[in-house]
């Protein structure tokens, strides 16, 4: 079942589930591991990391011995680093998911990208268990996300200053909460436009970046751009991240399709012409000008209309 994160800080010991998929936003993750934990605290809890195919297959070993475990029932944390399975990974954690037979609640907690919602693993926890993909707040959501933590924490603003820091903080709930917790610890209850400008603003990663250029998001893209470059990242890393993006979105039914549905032949030709583009910005790179022109053509990019993607 697809699951909310009111829903989990609800579970209890008697309505855990066999297997649970928690991916996305930072903070929701977080969250949603705490209230499982909570739920799970009179079992055992081993947690494995698995990196590299040796690490898998340690793990798959694990999970089928069953005196290895300290009870019966065991809690077991299974923490995806990588944006992106490897195929074998893959395949062990399905056996791992599809195979234990006794008690164990198999946690998969991944920061990985939007495109884990659709894979066979994510998958399978939705339809035998639970699963939660938690998007970054934008906009208004933001703005409602960071309501609801003034008021936990006894914190005021005034609605142009929370409109500030949904801006400033793009989605980045995580950091948001470091900014509010702080004010909180050294006292300052009521949060102005002054503190705001002290704080740290949402520098992102490029896959976030590539979501936001696809979006036609030309602010926030240019905002991201801008932290990551000021952060040292390599442009060609960055141009590479977009059209993995653009690539994925123009595969007919592609798992990476965006949630409103099909891209229209308008959007299509648009994004191939993109594509065709970027050749000159890789040109540009490797003769050392790749950020005027990546700036340009991230430009064009994210400009196009938004209905673009249907």
């Amino acid at each position: 079942m697809k699951l909310t994160l009111d829903s989990l800080q609800q579970t209890k010991a008697s309505t855990l589930l066999s297997c649970y998929a928690l991916a996305g936003e930072p903070w929701t993750v977080l969250q949603a591991v705490t209230a499982i934990r909570a739920a799970a605290a009179g079992q055992s809890r081993r947690t494995a990391i698995p990196t590299q195919e040796s690490d898998w297959q340690a793990l798959e070993n694990d999970l089928g011995t069953g005196s290895l475990f300290d009870s019966p029932d065991c809690f077991y944390e299974i923490h995806i680093l990588d944006d992106r399975l490897s195929q074998a990974g893959q395949k062990i954690l399905m056996r791992c998911l599809e195979q234990v037979q006794r008690p164990i609640l198999v946690l998969v907690a991944s920061m990985a990208a939007a495109s884990c919602r659709h894979s066979t693993w994510f998958r399978h926890c939705e339809r035998h268990g639970g699963a939660l993909y938690a998007w970054p707040p934008r906009g208004a959501a933001m703005a409602s996300w960071l309501r609801q933590r003034l008021e936990t924490l006894q914190l005021s603003a005034t609605p142009d200053v929370v409109q500030a820091m949904a801006q400033r903080f793009a989605g980045n709930c995580m950091m948001a909460e470091d900014f509010l917790q702080q004010s909180r610890m050294l006292g300052q209850r009521q949060i102005t436009g002054a503190q705001l400008e002290e704080a740290p603003c949402e520098h992102g990663d490029v896959f976030m970046l590539a979501e936001a250029a696809l979006r036609g998001e030309t602010a926030l893209a240019h905002r991201l751009l801008q932290g990551l470059e000021q952060d040292g990242t390599a442009p060609q890393a960055l141009l590479g991240a977009v059209l993995h993006r653009i690539r994925a979105a123009l595969q007919p039914a592609s798992s990476a399709t965006p949630p409103q549905g099909q891209i229209n032949r308008h959007a299509r030709m648009q994004l191939e012409r993109m594509l065709l583009e970027a050749g000159h910005v890789d040109a540009s790179i490797r003769q050392g000008q790749g950020w005027p022109a990546l700036r340009l053509w991230l430009l064009k990019l994210t400009a196009r209309p938004r209905n673009t993607m249907a």
